[in-house]
């Protein structure tokens, strides 16, 4: 049995192994499915295992349907051979106790241990593994996922990036509510250059709500900040380039990698304005950005 999405540009093949099946409708990839399957270039075989080894790794948590706090902890390593290898072990996941991606250049296999080996059912999108795995094929292309909301206003973009609880979901809202703009997405995005070399924001699947896919063409990034007063300066050369690499999601684990994620990330500062960005949160910052062109 096999499912396609497409994200970011990229289309992905899930090969599920007898008697595993997905889903019905694969709900969680909303309307990023597709069907064609001459442009699919990634394949993940998933298969089902019941050995589990406990992980050193970074915690966090999700909110999983029905709003109920998952806790997980991840890791992501690599081989000598170069295949990454990203584990998610979760504590309270109602389906699943960990899954385990060995991910390769042209595919990979998700092992997954299921509370319930009677549950046949597996779930293409599984957070946070598909985060982690988009981040990692696209530093591969020289491209990048961000903390950020993206704005499209009369088909210009515009990007807002920030730690959390900053402002991002509310400077989209405001974009929306002041001056009638599409927001592609709140909270993380995947940044690609076209054929020109210019910089196209696209939304990914969020395990918070139904989406379908969208895109735009970067003009700004700004990095915003609450402040009494709005006001806009532009940052320049290294300071700029190092500003936005800090929201960015990459995992260091070799000096290919941070060298990759630099240049495409001072490839979008070259081609695009940034900003910082201090505002309140109402409609005048918008306005203001607008007449300053920004």
């Amino acid at each position: 049995m096999s499912i396609f999405c497409k994200v970011a540009g990229i289309t992905f093949r899930y090969d599920a192994e007898q008697p595993l099946r997905f889903a019905a409708g694969c709900e969680v990839f909303r309307g990023f499915g597709v069907t064609d399957v001459q442009n699919a270039d990634f394949e993940i075989v998933i298969r089902d295992t019941k050995h589990h080894e406990k992980i050193e790794a970074t915690k966090n948590k999700f909110i999983a349907q029905g709003e109920e706090l998952v806790d997980f902890s991840w890791s992501v390593a690599q081989t000598d051979d170069g295949t990454d290898c990203i584990t998610v072990d979760y504590d309270n996941n109602p389906t699943c106790h960990w899954v385990q991606l060995q991910l390769g250049e042209r595919g990979g296999t998700l092992r997954i241990c299921r509370r319930d080996v009677a549950d046949t059912e597996v779930n293409p999108y599984i957070f946070p593994l598909f985060n982690l795995m988009l981040s990692r094929i696209l530093n591969r292309r020289e491209d990048f996922l961000i903390h950020c909301s993206l704005v499209d206003y009369e088909g210009v973009g515009y990007l807002f990036t920030a730690p959390s609880g900053t402002g991002k979901s509310t400077m989209a809202r405001l974009w929306r509510d002041t001056v009638g703009a599409t927001i592609i997405n709140d909270d993380m995005l995947a940044i690609r250059c076209d054929a020109n070399g210019n910089a196209v924001g696209y939304n990914i699947p969020m395990n918070y709500y139904n989406d379908a896919p969208k895109s735009v063409k970067i003009s700004s990034l700004c990095l915003i900040c609450q402040s009494a007063q709005n006001y806009i300066k532009p940052v320049t050369g290294a300071e700029a380039v190092m500003r936005i690499m800090t929201n960015t999601i990459y995992h260091p684990t070799d000096k290919e990698i941070i060298s990759r994620q630099l240049s495409a990330v001072g490839h979008v500062c070259a081609g695009a304005k940034v900003f910082e960005v201090g505002f309140r949160p109402d409609g005048d910052i918008v306005r203001d950005i607008l007449q300053q062109k920004l």
